[in-house]
């Protein structure tokens, strides 16, 4: 290779398969014609998210002997000096149509709705980031890529945003540090102008644009790709240009056939794009991973504008070959019970969820979803989903009353969710036959040989189920029909809890930020979660400050007096928030119970293991209790009495439960003496 060929190919993203010992492969070494791409795309195009498969396929087709070096040419420094696209409508409205067009015709999910609300400000800072991405691991650089592509055009997420970068160096595996320290001190932006002088060196002015070099520098540049030629002729239009650049035919090599190997490889594919890289007809392709999607092997994801497919690397096989039961009654429409919902009707199970409360009622404001959480609702097919409508929360941080720092922690697979949001994703998404609100339960049916058949209502009404699963909550009434013995028992610490709206308050959106007030004993925490609205939390020692007035003035008064002290950020809360909406927590802990079932009842969530707000389980174990019941029932026998599959949810579920339960008492009990001790943990069960 020549200097200026070197020169002209300085690291980059490069895609490369792995070398086979082939005829073709022979042949065309033996000649030495090698082909490099300059392959000039950027965060922000659309019809490079189109093109990127047909360029994998290629790779794969020439066997190692085409790299491919990705160069981000800057495409929009910035949205607000863009020329207007159409004279008749804003650029967002232009840019969104262009998406929907493109996602219609090519089966690829792009979300355009972030264009109408809040269009991205630059494809700049994604373009430096990849770079302090490449600076580590070229390897991770180029899936770095990928992440901040799959951010914005799956999860609608703004990466002009530092915050959205950092949340894709965590998923890429890089050090964040390190990746942060390459985005300050100039050496990615150093890296990126590079590519921007390569983009003028070859007269770049449409994305995406290929140039191709032999080894003679000889070369050909295309801009063709969705303009003159149309998707389906692009490999045969490659290899064409490539025929004039080496003057040799077009390979015999064979496109990957193994889709779990290719999905593992990738965050995610959608049904085309993996039609393309396999090179089989997208009937074929679909039949194919419908059959492991029923095995439990893939995770499925129907998206607007195209069926997304992952490897499933969950804890959770959940098998939709066959319905492990006829029916289902449901009681308590929250998180658990919707979930189970879902992956129930998935499986072909006729699902009905009765719940004691209004359709409107307010249920809580919102809470942190950990990698559990994460992972049970990424088995049901709703990652990206959640995580379109969730905050990324990249760090912890615990402060002093004055500011001053006391620990800090990066938090890997964390997102911050409004309660309402999520149980509307579970309801809309749930497949249940009926949702029943207002509908209280008031006893069991038995059948002539005495077991549970069905659920009485206080209206009068009933229901027959093969199943009934229980998810309605702390003060569950299945529960304490089942275990009357078993009853929460207060504990000292209480919570005064709220959500405010201050969509100009200057504070990371990525981070969790608690005060401890040792000398005090009381906690202060604050978390984004997106839009402008924040949930906060304080937390304090009934036995040495009791408080057992829950008016709206009252917890005003008491959280005036309290965070008189607390950095700026901490007092705005309190002096902007509607305490009228606000309200106090009184902690509740229960022993575990014996069991999660009775016979053809199962419980859930808060109804099978009420757990302390300090463990953030709440929510989380709820979904794996979900997810795990639903992958024990797929693979039920036919002759196998449900009770012994309940058995083993419960021998399943029961060592972490423990362990949050263990945990939560713990934190509690150093809390109690906070002035005390003056130690802290991570207010987390992270595992």
């Amino acid at each position: 290779m020549t200097p200026y060929l070197q020169d002209v190919l300085r690291d980059g993203g490069h895609i490369e398969a792995a070398p086979r010992d082939t005829a073709t492969e022979t042949a065309l070494r033996v000649q030495s014609r090698h082909i490099h791409v300059l392959y000039f795309s950027d965060p922000l195009c659309s019809a490079c998210r189109v093109v990127d498969p047909y360029l994998a396929a290629m790779v794969e087709l020439y066997q190692g002997l085409v790299k491919i070096d990705v160069k981000l040419g800057g495409m929009v420094k910035s949205w607000d000096e863009l020329p207007a696209m159409d004279p008749t409508c804003e650029n967002g409205e232009s840019v969104a149509c262009l998406w929907e067009r493109l996602s219609s015709e090519h089966r690829v999910q792009m979300d355009s709705a972030i264009w109408r609300r809040r269009p991205v400000r630059s494809s700049y800072p994604a373009s430096i980031a990849y770079h302090a991405a490449m600076a580590q691991d070229p390897k991770n650089g180029f899936r770095f890529l990928q992440i901040v592509r799959d951010l914005l055009f799956l999860e609608g997420k703004d990466i002009s945003e530092e915050r959205i970068l950092v949340t894709a160096a965590i998923r890429s595996g890089l050090d964040v540090p390190r990746f942060r320290q390459s985005m300050q001190d100039g050496s990615a932006a150093d890296a990126f102008a590079r590519d921007i002088r390569d983009a003028e060196t070859w007269k770049v002015r449409r994305f995406p644009t290929l140039v191709f070099i032999n080894d003679q520098v000889d070369s050909v540049t295309d801009t063709s790709f969705l303009n003159q030629t149309t998707a389906d002729k692009a490999l045969d239009h490659w290899a064409g240009i490539i025929n004039e650049l080496t003057h040799l035919d077009a390979p015999d090599g064979k496109l990957r056939a193994d889709m779990i190997e290719l999905l593992e490889e990738f965050p995610g594919l959608s049904s085309s794009e993996i039609s393309i890289r396999c090179g089989i007809p997208l009937d074929r392709a679909e039949a194919r991973l419908a059959t492991l999607w029923k095995h439990g092997r893939l995770i499925r994801e129907d998206l607007p504008h195209a069926v997304h497919w992952r490897s499933n690397s969950t804890p959770y096989r959940i098998r939709r070959d066959h319905a492990p039961v006829r029916t289902a009654a449901i009681i308590g429409g929250g998180i658990a019970g919707y979930a189970a919902a879902r992956s129930l009707a998935q499986q072909g199970v006729e699902v009905r969820v009765f719940d004691r409360q209004r359709r409107s009622a307010s249920q809580g404001f919102g809470f942190l979803l950990l990698k559990n959480g994460i992972d049970a609702l990424d088995s049901m097919g709703l990652r990206s989903d959640l995580l379109r409508r969730g905050n990324p929360i990249n760090r912890f941080r615990a402060i002093l009353p004055n500011g001053g720092e006391v620990y800090q922690r990066q938090l890997d697979d964390c997102l911050s969710m409004r309660r309402e949001d999520l149980v509307e994703m579970l309801r809309a998404s749930s497949g249940a036959t009926e949702i029943r609100h207002d509908a209280a339960f008031a006893g069991f049916l038995h059948a002539d040989d005495d077991h549970i058949s069905g659920v009485r209502f206080v209206d009068g009404t009933s229901i027959e189920a093969d199943i009934v699963l229980a998810s309605d909550g702390i003060r569950s009434s299945v529960r304490h029909a089942l275990f009357p013995q078993h009853r929460l028992v207060p504990v000292g610490e209480r919570e005064i809890v709220g959500m405010v709206y201050l969509p100009d308050l200057e504070v990371p959106q990525d981070e969790f930020v608690k005060v401890i007030d040792t000398a005090a004993g009381k906690c202060m925490g604050m978390i984004p979660l997106g839009d402008g609205y924040y949930i906060w939390f304080l937390q304090f020692n009934h036995l040495e400050d009791p408080l057992d007035d829950g008016s709206g003035d009252s917890m005003r008064a008491f959280l005036k007096k309290v965070t008189r002290d607390y950095p700026d950020a901490f007092q705005e809360l309190v002096a902007k928030n509607d305490f009228s909406t606000s309200f106090l927590w009184i902690s509740e802990r229960m022993d575990l119970l014996p069991a999660f079932s009775f016979g053809s009842v199962a419980l859930l969530g808060d109804a099978a293991h009420p757990l302390l707000a300090f463990t953030s389980q709440g929510a989380n174990s709820a979904l794996e209790d979900a997810a795990c019941l639903a992958a024990l029932l797929s693979r039920r026998q036919e002759e196998e009495p449900t009770s012994e599959v309940f058995h083993r949810y419960y021998r399943k579920r029961e060592p972490n439960i423990r362990r949050y339960i263990a945990e939560g008492d713990q934190l509690v009990e150093q809390f109690m003496h906070l002035n005390r001790d003056k130690n802290f943990q991570l207010p987390l069960s992270l595992h």
